[in-house]
């Protein structure tokens, strides 16, 4: 696994034992916190069409079998959608950038959203649907809506975007977006990052950060919200092809490849911890 060098931040290879292993004989739990397209999978131009090769999510389902790990997904995607292509019951699933969340319970937690931004989302949805042509078309997550580009002539692609941001900022949303696609949702304080932590703060407490050891992987400008609400605390991994990307994660690594790379390099470290273990106790006994 090659990594980039970027300022200060040092992209050789993920040592997964420095890293895990004194937390995991002090006890702490690893939580395992992923984006999905960019990061798990390869982006394709039809979001339909994305899935994860058997190799990582065999190896993600490995882990989610070990004891002392927490793993959710974090997604731009609707959380029905996103479950259905990992097709992992442990995880908890986290949609349309936190507003929704799925316990492996089927329990279920959704922000509010006023009956204003509600009425201003229709309207979003509606005055977008012209530009819909041209191999255009909208994506609506109820929560969050995405405008797609990806097959548009190349030479139309400006003015799309151009528009699309227009159309969603009349209103008092926010466009994002990167890959050819233009994202947003209700302008409420809410994000990827906030999930995390609420995610964290529901599971361990308050002073999650004395019983947890973090990593996180994202690939686009949402995920950095995760990065910066964790910094400091976690280890977080951006992957982009872009060598001097200025971001708030502890490495940059360059594809979904390197991705399952560092997966089934925390596998081993869980594996040799959990060899070590059992050898210890047999000793004992």
């Amino acid at each position: 696994m090659n990594g980039y060098s970027n300022g200060n931040k040092l992209l050789t290879d993920f040592d997964s034992n420095q890293i895990l292993w004194h937390e995991k004989e002090n006890g702490k739990t690893l939580v395992l916190l992923l984006d999905y397209d960019g990061t798990l999978a390869v982006i394709q131009p039809n979001p339909d069409n994305t899935r994860m090769v058997p190799d990582t999510k065999h190896t993600l389902e490995e882990i989610c079998k070990k004891k002392n790990v927490f793993v959710s997904i974090i997604t731009g995607r609707c959380v029905k959608d996103i479950k259905e292509k990992v097709g992992i019951e442990s995880i908890i699933y986290a949609g349309n950038h936190g507003f929704e969340i799925m316990y492996p319970n089927g329990e279920t937690h959704n922000q509010e959203i006023s009956a204003e931004h509600a009425e201003s989302y229709k309207n979003i949805l509606a005055e977008l649907e012209p530009l819909a042509k041209n191999g255009a078309w909208i994506e609506d997550k109820i929560f969050s809506m995405t405008f797609h580009y990806e097959e548009v002539p190349e030479e139309l692609q400006a003015d799309l975007d151009k528009n699309a941001r227009e159309i969603i900022k009349k209103y008092g949303f926010k466009p994002t977006g990167g890959h050819l696609i233009v994202e947003t949702r209700p302008p409420i304080n809410w994000h990827k990052g906030f999930a995390a932590k609420y995610l964290l703060e529901r599971h361990f407490g308050q002073d999650w950060r004395e019983k947890v050891n973090v990593v996180f992987m994202g690939d686009d400008s949402s995920d950095e919200d995760i990065m910066k609400a964790l910094n400091g605390h976690a280890v977080t991994f951006r992957v982009s092809k872009n060598p001097d990307l200025v971001t708030d994660a502890t490495y940059l690594i360059k594809s979904p490849s390197e991705v399952n790379q560092i997966l089934h390099k925390i596998k081993e470290c869980l594996d040799s911890y959990d060899k070590n273990n059992n050898e210890n106790e047999t000793q004992s006994e």
